[in-house]
């Protein structure tokens, strides 16, 4: 089988059904989070720059599937910040709806808890931080030092230190 992706990035991952792969692609005109079939075909447009983002990518989709989590920067023009240098977003799996969340960090990919109701991030550099951002609220925790992490389940992550 033959996949589509147009130019891949980083962070490839896969929709909660295993179905489909979320990757950052596209040209340097139209940078975004994109979607493609594992059985092949041609790959879409999830979330694609606009209302003041330049570009978007290292999402992820919730487990329930309503949700994606990226990375964005630009001018906003929600009003939220006044700069994404980048700023994680949450938005409707559709790309509607999009929020700025504190949490930013790039490694992992905003994976999800279990039960969606939280993220996890982090920072690769030496001794980096692993964070907890709850989507309903936006409150962000640092739980843990290290590099990546993943969630066991909807209360344990295990760290890569």
């Amino acid at each position: 089988k033959v996949i589509d992706v147009q130019k891949p990035g980083a962070s490839p991952t896969f929709t909660p059904d295993g179905s489909s792969i979320v990757y950052d692609g596209g040209t340097n005109q139209q940078p975004g989070l994109r979607i493609v079939p594992v059985m092949g075909g041609p790959s879409s447009l999830l979330v694609e720059p606009g209302g003041g983002i330049v570009d978007s990518g290292n999402g992820s989709i919730s487990p329930d599937g309503s949700l994606v989590t990226y990375l964005g920067s630009g001018f906003p023009e929600s009003g939220e910040v006044q700069h994404c240098g980048p700023c994680r977003f949450v938005a409707n799996a559709d790309g509607t709806g999009r929020r700025v969340i504190d949490g930013w960090m790039a490694n992992p990919a905003g994976t999800w808890s279990p039960d969606s109701s939280r993220i996890v991030t982090g920072t690769s550099y030496p001794g980096g931080a692993i964070w907890v951002i709850d989507i309903a609220t936006g409150e962000r925790a640092q739980v843990a030092r290290g590099r990546m992490a993943i969630w066991l389940d909807n209360h344990t992550l295990l760290v890569e230190a």
